[in-house]
């Protein structure tokens, strides 16, 4: 985890976790092997029939949650915050780099560099893309090697290397990001009030929780809060 490190949406669920604990505990410990089952590594056509309310904080990859989210637009961060500087936030349990290029687009990639595992949330915005700060591969948004200065041009070897990259779309301030598995996501829906040039705008500053989803939607209905 780096040191700047934001957590965006939920959390990654560990290699074990409880199927039967209470929402609200975003860690719970583990009671017995029985009470156990992993939902990391679970696929489609392996989902049991019937879920249990538990199941739901777990956001990773492979996790009914975390598959539902994949498939929407998810905001990721904000264009007033996002400037010169490489931010790393942590999306749906996966940590990613987001960042604008010396061309103004957005890009969000794997945090950690496919060459030596550096973090990008120190790199170099640059020549089109984002520089690890390591060996110097050179990154542009869709997640395309376009230099590394210790290979030999002529092998074409950076043409072969491809990062994680999801793409990024700007509407009313805030950055949105797609993390499903479809080659061409779908189109960003129009928000009235982000497009919308009547009245006034405006975003409150980003604030942090470390806590789940499932916390604030569970207390969504509840007029007391």
């Amino acid at each position: 985890r780096a040191p700047h490190m934001r957590e965006v949406v939920g959390s990654s669920p560990t290699a074990t976790t409880i199927s039967n604990c209470h929402p609200r505990i975003a860690n719970p410990p583990v009671k017995s092997r029985a009470d156990c089952v992993i939902l990391q590594h679970m696929t489609v056509t392996k989902r049991p029939k019937q879920l249990a309310l538990a199941d739901l904080p777990y956001v990773g990859r492979g996790t009914p949650a975390g598959d539902w989210f994949r498939r929407h637009w998810l905001v990721v961060g904000t264009s007033r915050e996002l400037r010169d500087i490489p931010q790393a936030v942590k999306v749906l349990g996966e940590e990613l780099v987001l960042f604008r290029d010396d061309d103004r687009r957005i890009g969000l990639l794997g945090l950690h560099c496919p060459h030596r595992g550096s973090s990008l949330e120190y790199g170099d915005i640059e020549d089109g893309g984002i520089r690890c700060p390591y060996h110097g591969w050179l990154f542009d948004v869709g997640g395309r090697c376009l230099a590394m200065p210790a290979e030999p041009t002529e092998r074409g070897f950076a043409q072969k290397v491809r990062h994680l990259a999801y793409p990024v779309r700007e509407q009313g301030g805030m950055l949105f990001a797609y993390l499903g598995p479809e080659p061409e996501p779908p189109a960003l829906p129009r928000y009235l009030p982000l497009v919308s040039e009547e009245g006034q705008r405006s975003l409150e500053a980003t604030r942090l929780y470390n806590y789940n989803w499932f916390n604030f939607i569970e207390n969504g209905a509840d007029p007391a809060h």
